[in-house]
């Protein structure tokens, strides 16, 4: 297939390379952003298994998975 039979609106909104941010492994060199929605994250967790009698063990690590996944970049466990 050649190229030049696509659009140039196409061609132009694809990007050439993949930008995926990573946040650092320690949280405490996240950005400012990041760090609040993780402690936003983590807040609703906790909220919600007060009011469900719901462990909190894993509310950290899960906090820490949605927020990586938000940011886009991999969980350093996977």
């Amino acid at each position: 297939m050649d190229i030049r039979q696509h659009s140039q609106t196409t061609a132009a909104t694809m990007p050439l390379v993949p930008v995926e941010p990573v946040l650092p492994r320690r949280r405490s060199q996240w950005p400012a952003d990041a760090r609040e929605a993780f402690g936003g994250v983590l807040s609703e967790l906790s909220a919600w298994c007060r009011e469900n009698d719901w462990p909190m063990t894993l509310n950290h690590s899960m906090a820490e998975e949605a927020v990586r996944r938000t940011w886009g970049g991999a969980s350093p466990c996977a």
